[in-house]
């Protein structure tokens, strides 16, 4: 744990990294000119954080009718939201929205190389503070963080990983694995995505571990402790794993990708350059750029008379696993939970740093004299030959292979004088060149990554939440909008609600608030009925939802409804005709096309057939509607979803799916009183499975404290 003496390492090695890519981004003009906001930080995580700053207290957690077409929004909150760092944003007003994500952004750079410094002074034996706090540094800058900092979701891994790998180390030294299920499962409600990769991570270095030699039977021990660990762990956080994973198989959609080989030779050469950067698109090769010297140090291992051949040839079979996951397409999908990713691949590229530049600690403290001629000597010439292979294989300039190798050169040159002489000033010099190569680099590629995303003027987000807010406001309605400006100049703004990572229908991967005609048009699947959405629009709107003329967008916003109806459509009823038996009306012209003023009637007339209702942002809905006869079907524009829990006159009745998405029940003669709840399907048996977990892990920490 970190110590007294030591502090001043960390403060260093937490200060340096925000301080250079603070001074990376204005270098760029980001935080004077452009905003910090870019490509999904700025079309959707600002506004889910805006949501959780300012209504998810009033709306709650569960649903949201502004989601789409209404849908679960615990599986939004659990993937998005749910990082404890995120409260941070509850310390700025919302005009400094921005400031709070830089800060958000900032700190997770700090806090990557904090950890990584704290994991190397663990586990590499006599690596001092200073050591540690320049390799802490260098992966805290390194090209991947640097690039895909802007994906907040997945930041907290970036510092986490450091901290979990240093608990996994004490379960192999026979120390109690509580840190560790304490910080994995942090990880897990952090984002479970990125734990998973943390996990199979984990798998990987236990077998490594048995490759070095580990005896069988400690062997058989760390297993069941690292097993019941992981298990431990799920339990703990089953209350979001659970409805997590209910909230994912009720939409997500498959991502295609058939390919094989993820990229060439020629395509991932250029990545070990500074300042590398083409598209964060599926043809990428990974950013792996971690330093000049970082991959010629990494052959150190090779040299080191204290590890065993064991050890070494372990060391090569965990980089040959890190480059076939990157190279093959299948081995890839398995660190992504056995599916291609939508853009943005190698999401697992940050463990590939960490593994790197721990074994480079290992090397910078662990090579003997007698062994440095002979590595220096390979090394220099690894050097040489990637720099000669970008230039005329990659067409890298020759002004970045120049200077990939005098900074790889120098470092090298400092290092053995450090290791011959023990001078500081060599190491502090050798600290100032990498740090400096960082820099250098971090402003290089963040400038690219912004260019290519494209920038948005500081500041024009809360004009455009400004916006929303005010007709909201008049509306009275706090709902959850996403917002979005295809001209890049924030008049006209376009409303846009997010249900990106797939939390609503099958095969519905967005759906909009708001829609002009065009849009409508072009969001036909082709046969009327097969786009759930022109379900909603016909039996929700009002008049003027589907009418030629512009219309606001908050006047387009989905409100419940629920209606009688004299048929009981079944979940293969065809839409068109069911319409028309309902409301009178033909939807479709002559043409097979959908005819706007009928469905504008049509929407008015069922409207006027539904009950008095009155909607709580807590997904409950409360309904009074008179009936003739027993057992009248009541239909509903509600989504589907197995966690409503309808009462009728407080008697509990059957959810039923009909018209292939929408939700429908029974009533009965005369008032009735109908009452909806939404509870994310498993939750209450997930939070019990937690709380038991909890208690009894209390229960055996006091028993175990008394008995010592």
């Amino acid at each position: 744990m970190l110590k007294v003496k030591d502090r001043k390492f960390y403060i260093v090695s937490f200060a340096v990294p925000i301080a250079v890519m603070l001074a990376a981004y204005m270098a760029n003009g980001i935080l004077t000119q452009w905003s910090i906001l870019t490509n999904d930080l700025n079309s959707q995580y600002v506004n889910f954080l805006l949501y959780y700053r300012n209504h998810l207290a009033e709306n709650g957690l569960f649903y949201s009718f502004s989601k789409g077409l209404g849908g679960n929004f615990f599986g939004i909150f659990t993937y998005y939201l749910a990082s404890p760092l995120n409260l941070i944003v509850f310390l700025f007003p919302t005009a400094e929205i921005e400031t709070a994500i830089t800060v958000l952004m900032l700190i997770r750079f700090g806090l990557a190389s904090v950890t990584f410094s704290w994991f190397v002074q663990k586990a590499v034996k006599n690596c001092s503070g200073w050591i540690a706090t320049i390799f802490g540094i260098v992966y805290a800058l390194s090209s991947y963080i640097a690039v895909i900092s802007y994906h907040i979701i997945w930041a907290d891994a970036f510092f986490m990983l450091p901290v979990v790998m240093g608990f996994m180390l004490d379960i192999y030294d026979g120390k109690s694995a509580g840190h560790f299920v304490a910080a994995f499962s942090l990880l897990i409600i952090s984002n479970y995505y990125m734990a998973y990769m943390v996990g199979v991570f984990c798998a990987l270095m236990f077998v490594h571990r048995c490759i070095c030699g580990m005896e069988p039977e400690k062997a058989k021990k760390v297993f069941a402790d690292l097993a019941k660990s992981a298990v431990l762990s799920i339990m703990l956080t089953a209350w979001v794993l659970v409805p997590s994973a209910f909230a994912l198989m009720q939409g997500k959609t498959a991502v295609p990708d058939d390919r094989l080989f993820a990229f060439g030779l020629s395509e991932v050469i250029p990545k070990l350059f500074i300042g590398a950067y083409d598209s964060l698109g599926n043809i990428s090769a990974p950013f792996v750029y971690c330093g000049a010297a970082s991959f010629a140090l990494f052959t150190g291992i090779l040299f080191i008379n204290k590890k065993s051949v064991r050890e070494k040839i372990a060391d090569i079979f965990v980089a040959a696993v890190f480059a076939f996951s990157f190279w093959l397409v299948p081995l890839g999908k398995v660190w992504h939970m056995f599916s291609a990713t939508n853009s943005f691949p190698y999401r697992f590229t940050y463990i590939f740093v960490f593994f790197v530049l721990w074994k480079c600690a290992e090397v910078f403290v662990n090579m003997e004299k007698p062994q440095l001629r002979t590595f220096a000597a390979f090394a220099g010439a690894v050097l040489a030959l990637v720099c000669a292979a970008g230039v005329v294989l990659c067409k890298v300039s020759i002004l970045k292979a120049a200077a990939v190798y005098i900074i790889g050169f120098a470092v090298f040159v400092l290092y053995i004088i450090w290791k011959i002489t023990d001078k500081k000033i060599a190491l502090l010099l050798a600290a100032l060149v990498m740090t400096g190569d960082m820099a250098l680099n971090a402003y290089m590629v963040i400038g690219d990554n912004y260019d290519a995303l494209l920038r948005q003027p500081k500041g024009s987000i809360v004009k455009a939440y400004d916006l929303v807010e005010a007709e909201l406001a008049q509306l009275n309605r706090d709902g959850f909008y996403r917002i979005y400006n295809k001209n890049n100049d924030y008049e006209g703004i376009d409303y846009t609600e997010n249900s990106n990572f797939r939390h609503g229908f099958n095969d519905v991967t967005r759906t909009f608030t708001s829609l002009s005609e065009k849009e409508f048009e072009s969001l036909r699947y082709g046969k009327f009925g097969e786009n759930p959405r022109e379900l909603i629009m016909a039996v929700t709107a009002a008049e003027y939802y589907l009418s030629k003329q512009q219309i606001t967008p908050f006047e387009t916003e989905v409100f419940p409804l629920i209606y009688k109806t004299e048929q009981k459509p079944t979940e293969e009823t065809d839409l068109a005709v069911y319409i028309r038996q309902v409301t009178g009306c033909s939807v479709l012209n002559t043409e097979g096309k959908t005819d706007y003023d009928a469905l504008g009637t049509a929407a008015l007339k069922a409207r006027q057939n539904s009950g008095s209702i009155t909607f709580d942002g807590e997904g409950k809905i409360r309904a009074v509607m008179d009936s003739d006869s027993d057992g009248q079907f009541v239909a509903t524009s509600i989504v589907y979803d197995e966690g409503w829990k309808i009462k009728v006159n407080g008697e509990k009745v059957p959810n039923e799916r009909v018209l292939g998405h929408l939700t429908g029940f029974t009533v009965n003669s005369g008032e009735n009183i109908i009452e909806m709840t939404y509870i994310p399907k498993g939750f209450y048996p997930a939070v019990a499975l937690s709380v038991f977990t909890l208690v009894c892990c209390i229960v055996y920490c006091i028993y175990k404290k008394k008995n010592r």
